[in-house]
């Protein structure tokens, strides 16, 4: 049996893109490889010949698969003759996603020092501070650690420490999402 694909609008649109779509297939073979999407589904014939929901770890492993969206989260603390070290909760995740990097930029000064939280008992996701040691260039974060956020897991940003008049300070974390 071929692969039938069936989208909320219909058949035609499928291939503009349009989600969820829901797939019946005779094997979980047959599910695509690849542009499935969050609210996908899928049906494939159990042995009694009966149509049946594919599994949930078939189904993870097939959707993750597919590329994952790219996103940032970030933060900048900026005052007019200098900024204080300061830690603020700034996102709470609606879904599971990956931290993949860290970056910070300061504007000013001699020094800053940053680092970023995954909920309110903090967590680091680097074991160091990140230290911006270059005025007006993007460094990057490294490492890191506590990379997998859950559904409600909070982000929070902080300024460690400051050196000089910095007057500007930018965190940015980017993450995947299935």
């Amino acid at each position: 049996m071929a692969v039938k694909r069936y989208a909320a609008v219909d058949q035609q649109n499928a291939a503009f893109g349009f989600h969820p779509l829901h797939y019946v297939c005779d094997t979980t073979a047959e599910l695509p490889s690849s542009g499935l999407k969050l609210g996908d589904t899928a049906l494939t014939k159990d042995t009694n010949a009966q149509y049946k929901a594919a599994s949930a770890t078939t189904w993870v492993s097939v959707l993750s698969a597919s590329s994952a969206t790219p996103f940032s989260k970030s933060v900048t603390f900026s005052d007019v003759t200098t900024v204080s070290p300061a830690t603020v909760v700034v996102w709470q995740a609606p879904y599971a996603c990956t931290l993949t990097a860290m970056k910070g930029y300061r504007v000013g000064g001699t020094g800053a020092t940053v680092n970023a939280y995954r909920n309110t008992t903090p967590t680091n996701v680097r074991s160091s501070n990140l230290s911006i040691t270059s005025a007006a260039t993007w460094m990057d974060g490294g490492a890191l650690q506590n990379t997998a956020f859950a559904v409600g897991d909070s982000l929070l940003f902080g300024l460690v420490t400051v050196t000089g008049s910095v007057t500007q300070v930018t965190i940015q974390l980017n993450f995947t999402r299935p």
